[in-house]
């Protein structure tokens, strides 16, 4: 964010324009996620005019043979991230709009959660294990999978009041 907020430092030096541009399409994708004071809508028109940006200039290049993406545009995968987290924004809004949902914290879909979880699990072993990502796995696995076969014999049940057959191994629990 400190470059951001640096852009009108390009002012001053020539040729500069397209550099002091681009901060500005940046800032535009990470306010887009980023900023809690802007409503869904803003969000939307940030990002996709990020989107139409960076679409807009990656054709102009490919139309003008002086110039080539690897050299003059922005990395593929930097692209698709920008392209991706457009339509997963998009996405998000559309379906919290259809179920009523009123609740859009965007600065919270990060990675944050998930590396805080990991940090812990590779905390619970010895320094430089890589067990325990393995045991995480099937562990997540076997939470999820005895979670759905709670929720659908619950279900059953009160659908039809017929005693279950006990489940009793690990094993089947994670098939």
């Amino acid at each position: 964010m400190h470059i951001i907020r640096a852009s009108h430092l390009l002012e001053n030096i020539s040729d500069a324009a397209g550099t002091k541009l681009y901060i500005q399409i940046i800032e535009c994708v990470v306010e887009a996620y980023l900023n809690k004071s802007l409503d869904p809508i803003q969000r939307i028109e940030k990002m996709w005019f990020a989107v139409f940006f960076l679409r807009y200039w990656r054709q102009w290049l490919l139309l003008h043979p002086n110039y080539t993406l690897a050299n003059n545009f922005i990395t593929n995968n930097a692209f698709r991230c920008v392209e991706f987290n457009s339509h997963a924004l998009l996405t998000f809004l559309l379906i919290a709009h259809s179920r009523n949902i009123d609740i859009f914290y965007p600065w919270a879909f990060g990675s944050q959660t998930c590396e805080r979880s990991f940090r812990a699990a590779r905390s619970l072993t010895s320094t430089f294990s890589t067990i325990i990502i393995s045991a995480v796995f099937i562990e997540l696995k076997f939470n999820s999978n005895c979670s759905l076969r709670c929720q659908r014999k619950s279900y059953f049940r009160d659908v039809d009041k017929t005693p279950k057959k006990k489940e009793t191994t690990l094993l089947s629990y994670m098939l």
